[in-house]
């Protein structure tokens, strides 16, 4: 089912706040409460050139309005396995550092931080995500 998207914040971003990215380094991010060498897919995100991935769905940047000096308003397609697009989500995100970030959305509030790929169990620790990513 495709997800419906909510207002995440009342805030009011202004034209000249939109940008491509989000100021993280690209790469691989496991929730705060599981260490590196236990990421599942279930607590893994892949922050890349074009979205982020999380599960099995890439939510592709449409927009990313910087909200106040830590905080992104973000619309994005929710891209399915088969590339096709199932719906359209909003999300914020506060950055809390540059490998680090809280994620607000429909389902919830979730806090990442960056894991060097050499630390995480297979499949990711090989996978070769460099095309994604640069």
């Amino acid at each position: 089912t495709a997800a419906v998207a909510i207002p995440v914040s009342n805030s009011t971003a202004t034209a000249d706040t939109a940008l491509n990215s989000l100021p993280l380094q690209r790469g691989y991010y496991v929730d705060t409460g599981t260490p590196c060498g236990s990421a599942s897919i279930v607590t893994l995100a892949t922050v890349r050139r074009d979205g982020i991935g999380a599960g099995r769905v890439l939510n592709r940047f449409k927009r990313i309005e910087k909200i106040d000096p830590t905080t992104y308003r973000v619309t994005a397609d929710e891209i399915n396995n088969d590339g096709g697009v199932d719906g359209r989500s909003a999300s914020e995100y506060e950055i809390t550092g540059p490998s680090s970030f809280r994620w607000k959305n429909d389902f919830g509030i979730s806090t990442m931080r960056f894991c060097p790929q050499g630390t995480l169990p297979n499949p990711w620790r090989t996978n070769d995500i460099r095309s994604l990513i640069k």
